[in-house]
């Protein structure tokens, strides 16, 4: 896109302070888990779609964040976010007492707003005193890398989480392979995605093909 920068600090040099705001995502307290309480998740986006359509929160990043902290999906799991974007979900994850998340994107323009917003939720997790907060980890990925060398620099996971990150079924195919090898094999996927997006069907097919 002609909105395109190459650099942060180009980017911030051209707008200052306006190159970011604020998101809020409130979280309901849940009567069945007793020590959950209603929070709200403060995430830094970029004010404008600068690099790619991760510089938002879309829709279903925040259905998902409000779905695995629901279901306290992730508590004591290793969780990986794919695409994470900002990083919404894996930040919720981290509050829903994960014992590791790592949040991964293959923009490289976009890590540095998602370890900002993970050294925030670190803060933010060590002043309410929690006894063993997530570790919270930032890293590049690229799902069309070969599988085993995904598990070599990542390892594998109890939970991966993923929103949006189906565009096309050109991707499809290095996208369930990169899924197979790093959730373990009692693992979940959770994913979440607006309908009718191009190459969901195959993404769907290939999903229950790899078992």
């Amino acid at each position: 896109p002609e909105s395109r920068r190459s650099s942060i600090a180009e980017l911030e040099a051209e707008h200052g302070d306006g190159a970011y705001r604020e998101y809020e995502l409130n979280l309901p307290g849940n009567d069945h888990e007793p020590y959950l309480c209603s929070r709200v998740l403060r995430v830094r986006e970029f004010s404008d779609y600068f690099f790619s359509s991760g510089c938002r929160v879309w829709d279903a990043s925040a259905a998902l964040a409000r779905l695995i902290w629901d279901e306290n999906a992730c508590q004591e799991k290793d969780v990986l976010e794919l695409g994470a974007g900002i990083g919404l979900a894996g930040l919720a994850a981290a509050v829903d007492l994960a014992r590791r998340v790592v949040l991964t994107d293959n923009e490289p323009l976009l890590l540095p707003n998602l370890r900002h917003n993970a050294g925030n939720m670190r803060r933010q997790l060590s002043e309410e005193d929690w006894e063993e907060p997530a570790t919270l980890e930032v890293a590049q990925l690229d799902w069309s890398a070969p599988p085993a060398d995904l598990v070599a620099t990542h390892g594998t996971f109890d939970v991966i989480l993923a929103s949006d990150v189906v565009y096309s079924s050109g991707a499809v195919a290095g996208l369930v392979g990169a899924i197979r090898a790093l959730l373990k094999p009692d693992g979940t996927l959770f994913m979440s995605y607006a309908g009718g997006r191009h190459g969901q069907a195959q993404f769907k097919a290939e999903l229950e093909a790899a078992g």
